[in-house]
């Protein structure tokens, strides 16, 4: 993603993609209809696939979430930020806001940009998905929450609107849905970049 979004070039391209990220824990390769599941049906995913691009040979840089989402994110190995496991609740490490990602790539290229759903990449300010090039964040910062309280493993409430911790009743899934179809119905008029990140 990160060098296609340096390839873009305003001037030659009049109409440009937009970017639906749809990242989902604990998830195999085969789990949907479009790759091979037989015991579970996913019409609509299935339906996002057959209109869009599948990516057929893409390989995760690792098998649990903090470093995934670090590489995905910054193009460079979740080594480089010391993040080759899951974050702890509460931790003081965070992937550093360099000003290099790819949000912010899209987001200095007219995009508007947002992340729904999980970060898990810090939980500290300076971590922020805002500063990471996010221009909108609803979601939870932990490695997962309660889908009904919206409280970390630690018990603490756990789910933020941009910087701010917010109250909302519903189920979380229900909830990132809700705001993610939000965000793309407010910027249908320009190029928008969404990361949906579920539990």
């Amino acid at each position: 993603f990160a060098s296609w979004a340096l390839s873009l070039q305003p001037a030659q391209q009049t109409v440009r993609p937009n970017v639906v990220l749809i990242i989902t824990d604990d998830m195999g390769y085969a789990d949907i209809g479009v790759y091979g599941a037989k015991d579970i049906r996913t019409p609509n995913i299935d339906g996002l696939a057959r209109d869009g691009i599948r990516l057929t040979d893409f390989y995760a840089n690792a098998v649990v979430c903090t470093p995934t989402r670090a590489a995905l994110l910054t193009g460079r190995y979740q080594h480089r930020y010391g993040l080759e496991t899951p974050l702890p609740n509460a931790t003081d490490q965070g992937l550093p806001s360099t000003g290099h990602s790819l949000p912010r790539l899209l987001k200095n290229d007219g995009y508007a940009t947002a992340l729904v759903g999980k970060w898990h990449l810090g939980y500290r300010p300076e971590h922020s998905p805002i500063l990471h090039g996010f221009d909108y964040f609803f979601g939870f910062k932990a490695g997962y929450t309660d889908y009904y309280r919206h409280t970390a493993g630690t018990g603490e409430p756990d789910l933020w609107e941009n910087d701010a911790p917010t109250t909302q009743d519903g189920y979380m899934t229900d909830l990132i849905a809700a705001r993610s179809i939000a965000f793309i119905e407010r910027n249908a008029g320009r190029p928008f970049f969404i990361d949906i990140a579920f539990n």
